[in-house]
């Protein structure tokens, strides 16, 4: 019994030195370093030793602190496909970071895993096109000897040649004049940065109860830390979008009052974060929408345009109590409720006072106790 004993705890033991020694796995990326051309929405990333794929969740993977949406294993669980439903990637550096630990690789933990790549949008260059070279300027071909003249006199002189104007330059065509106006339009938009966005809006409001609507943009920050700045932070959403050094964003809805506290068109700069608020009063009750729309505006052929980049619509359910039902009906109700309310009463008291006896009128003004009195002659 004793002896038994002693080999399964010797077992135990060795057991815990073998988890506690085994070396971590390790995760590569084959873009790590590199510059990408189109926003990537797949990242397939080899993995050392094979997968538990009881430890592995989409959240592992992260690019520029946005988890994925998907994740599958193959390639004998060695190999994994993180999939994103929006592409997280934004112009200029980009982080892929898997912490340690997040999943089981091999007998052991996986080690931490950072790379970084870059997201250039490729520019529009025109096509070189040969420089004209006008042709040298030659005199015309000058006429055999005259023939003597008459009597054996002397030759006649040749006749003046006759100048040629100069040749008129051609002009050398532009990129501009190669480009037709939608080509200078596509131009245009491939020129613009990326940048992050994040708007909220409550899923709920009180009819005639103000509420604040936040929207950020930011060239720099990255999604969860543009979300950290709201104020709200309850029905936020968030997105990359294109952006330019002029941005525009509006607000409207058919059952709300809307104020802007800012102005629509602002200026985007190095500085982290673009700001809107608007003042939002729901002026309807039950379902109601809010449209937000973000414009980008770019120079087209030297005039400036809108582009119109993100778009929001948030259903937002709109509750009132009874009092105020009762209130607004009698508002917007007021001119048939007097006519078919007051002015009834009015004549019925109008006819029972002419059809009353001159010695009743006392009496039915004292009974209705209205401050009236009647003298009788």
């Amino acid at each position: 019994m004793k002896r038994t004993t002693l080999i399964i705890a010797i077992i135990t033991f060795l057991d815990g030195v073998a988890s506690l020694t085994a070396a971590p796995c390790s995760v590569t990326f084959s873009g790590c370093g590199k510059d990408v051309v189109t926003p990537p929405t797949d990242f397939v990333v080899n993995v050392s030793d094979p997968v538990d794929p009881a430890t592995l969740d989409v959240s592992d993977l992260t690019v520029n602190g946005t988890p994925a949406n998907s994740v599958i294993l193959s390639n004998g669980n060695a190999t994994i496909d993180f999939t994103f439903n929006t592409s997280p990637v934004v112009q200029g550096l980009n982080t892929m970071h898997i912490s340690a630990g997040a999943f089981n690789c091999g007998g052991g933990p996986v080690s931490e895993f950072t790379c970084t790549f870059r997201y250039e949008v490729p520019r529009f260059r025109p096509t070189p096109r040969p420089r004209y070279i006008p042709p040298p300027n030659r005199a015309p071909p000058r006429p055999f000897p005259p023939a003597p003249g008459p009597g054996g006199g002397p030759p006649r002189p040749f006749p003046p040649a006759p100048k040629r104007p100069p040749p008129r330059p051609v002009p050398m065509p532009t990129p501009s004049m190669a480009l037709s106006s939608v080509g200078i339009a596509d131009q245009s938009v491939r020129e613009l940065d990326w940048g992050n966005i994040a708007f909220n809006a409550p899923a709920s409001m009180r009819y005639a109860q103000p509420q604040v609507v936040e929207l950020l943009l930011s060239p720099s920050l990255s999604v969860a830390d543009l979300q950290a700045q709201l104020q709200q932070k309850v029905g936020a959403e968030s997105a990359p979008a294109q952006i330019s050094n002029r941005m525009e964003a509006q607000l409207t809805g058919s059952g709300f009052a809307i104020e802007a506290q800012m102005p629509d068109l602002q200026a985007v700069t190095s500085q982290p974060i673009t700001r809107w608020t608007w003042k939002v009063t729901p002026t309807g009750h039950g379902p109601q929408t809010l449209h937000l729309t973000l414009s980008a505006h770019i120079d087209v052929a030297g005039r400036d345009a809108p582009l119109v980049v993100r778009t929001f619509d948030r259903e937002i359910q709109v509750n009132i109590t009874i009092p105020q039902r009762v209130s607004g009906f009698i508002q917007k109700n007021w001119q048939w409720l007097w006519v078919a309310i007051v002015v009834p009463i009015a004549g019925y008291l109008l006819k029972r006072r002419r059809k009353a006896p001159p010695g009743a009128l006392n009496r039915i003004a004292t009974a209705n106790r209205c401050p009236v009195f009647w003298s009788v002659r």
